[in-house]
């Protein structure tokens, strides 16, 4: 690669590591719950692949006022 355009490349780079790190499901689900307030008893839903990480993001951010829940994902993704 020419030395001219590393600083492209380094700046390129970065914006897609930041991008995927926006867009990650934990990240996505933290993000979803700081602009909610819950209130009452909450029950966790996730379904899918990212389930698992969907989930402990969910616990990470609401604790102990998850009442109950469930979490089905792809067998070897949790």
């Amino acid at each position: 690669m020419p030395s001219a355009l590393a600083p492209l490349y380094r700046d390129a780079h970065t914006i897609i590591r930041r991008a995927i790190a926006c867009n990650m499901p934990d990240a996505a689900v933290r993000s979803a719950l700081k602009q909610h307030t819950c209130s009452g008893a909450v029950y966790l839903l996730a379904i899918g692949k990212a389930a698992w990480t969907m989930a402990h993001a969910a616990r990470q951010e609401l604790g102990d006022r998850i009442a109950g829940g469930i979490v089905i994902t792809k067998y070897g993704h949790s």
